[in-house]
């Protein structure tokens, strides 16, 4: 099996963009979660999972890197994702 290479600092910095960005994002069936990975010309590549502020309800907010998929729509609330969806 080949080995891939994600990262090189063998880029020329002169062609090619000096920063660069990425996101992934997992739609689980029960569970989602967002994570993030960049890269600046001369150091090394950062990876992480991002964390999403759900709002609560009827007031608060929890914060965590796994979001349950749910999305609930109420005419009096809103729009609510997450873990506000889920225990709404």
């Amino acid at each position: 099996m080949k080995e891939i290479q994600l990262f090189s600092q063998a880029i020329d910095s002169k062609s090619r963009a000096r920063t660069a960005r990425a996101f992934g994002i997992d739609l689980g069936a029960a569970n989602s979660s967002v994570a993030e990975a960049s890269w600046a010309s001369g150091e090394k590549p950062v990876c992480g999972v991002l964390e999403i502020d759900q709002p609560l309800w009827p007031a608060g907010t929890m914060t965590s890197s796994l979001a349950p998929s749910v999305v609930a729509v109420w005419d009096s609330d809103g729009l609510m994702v997450g873990e506000g969806a889920k225990i709404h």
